[in-house]
């Protein structure tokens, strides 16, 4: 999963299980333990998707205990780990960051923006103008320690004007 400040989940597959358990526990080292929660097992194996992910949960690799419990109160366990992989940022001399001018066109243009250092390995951005139509993800090779993104793509006929823009950077993990 990735960083979020506030909770999430995230799922765990699992390949089979024995007694008809109903409800786990997860006791967490580093992070929230996850309470009683009831779930519908299937003996033939499934995914779990509703495990706990405490809001601001620190970027890093956390083990715990895992146990399951039928009706009757049985339970049995297993370690489990989650990874929380932090979010990539990019960093620019100026703030806000500045795209570099281009002249109206007709057609469609590509335009760049300086960056002066990553962290977290970026692969992709994406753009959403202010008033123009959104760049998509777009692949980009960043450096960690700086360089110029420059395949920033400018709708045909954009009047002449300043735009707002926001400029997400995702890594290998989607964060």
């Amino acid at each position: 999963v990735c960083y979020r400040s506030t909770a999430q989940t995230t799922s765990m597959a699992y390949t089979a299980t024995t007694n008809n358990p109903t409800s786990y526990t997860i006791d967490w080292t580093g992070m929230a333990d996850q309470n009683t929660t009831a779930f519908a097992f299937s003996a033939t194996g499934g995914t779990i998707n509703n495990i706990a992910i405490p809001a601001g949960a620190t970027a890093g690799t956390y083990s715990g205990t895992m146990t399951v419990r039928n009706a009757n109160g049985c339970t049995g366990t297993i370690t489990v780990t989650v990874t929380i992989n932090a979010l990539p940022t990019i960093t620019t001399a100026n703030t806000p960051a500045i795209v570099a001018a281009v002249c109206y066109s007709s057609a469609v243009q590509t335009t760049s923006m300086a960056y002066t250092a990553t962290t977290n390995n970026p692969t992709s951005y994406s753009i959403n103008w202010s008033v123009m139509a959104d760049q998509g993800t777009t692949t980009f090779a960043f450096s960690a320690t700086g360089g110029a993104i420059d395949n920033i793509t400018i709708p045909a006929g954009t009047a002449a004007g300043t735009y707002n823009v926001s400029l997400y950077t995702f890594n290998s993990y989607g964060c």
